[in-house]
């Protein structure tokens, strides 16, 4: 095995340990083995969706959502939401979303309580 690829294997080794800094890599690991195989991952845009893109194993098909094309932020916490009210409780939504895309549509969180969603 040349240099470079131990090099690359290293950089991105998910790691056993409770070292802080928690990686990218171990958080999603974490949160796989926590989620059933037809379980919803939302990501918004950011350095997360590319984490989520290269590690999260999706195991069902429509189970990971993602904005690519433009890419736009603030996509997570709306697609969660819709993701939730299509699966209707039979399954966990899960939506990773940084400040910046969840603060564009945090009010989606109180229309979706005002008007009486059951999740």
């Amino acid at each position: 095995m040349p240099p470079y690829h131990r090099a690359f294997e290293v950089a991105l080794d998910v790691g056993d340990d409770d070292d802080a800094p928690v990686k990218p890599q171990r958080v999603l690991r974490d949160l796989r083995e926590l989620m059933a195989t037809d379980d919803i991952l939302v990501s918004d845009v950011g350095a997360h969706k590319l984490w989520v893109a290269r590690f999260w194993e999706a195991r069902e098909p429509k189970t990971v959502l993602l904005s690519n094309g433009f890419a736009a932020m603030g996509f997570g916490l709306p697609a969660a939401i819709a993701a939730a009210l299509t699966v209707r409780g039979a399954k966990k939504v899960v939506a990773i979303v940084g400040d910046g895309g969840f603060l564009m549509n945090v009010g989606e969180l109180e229309t979706a309580k005002r008007l009486g969603n059951p999740w």
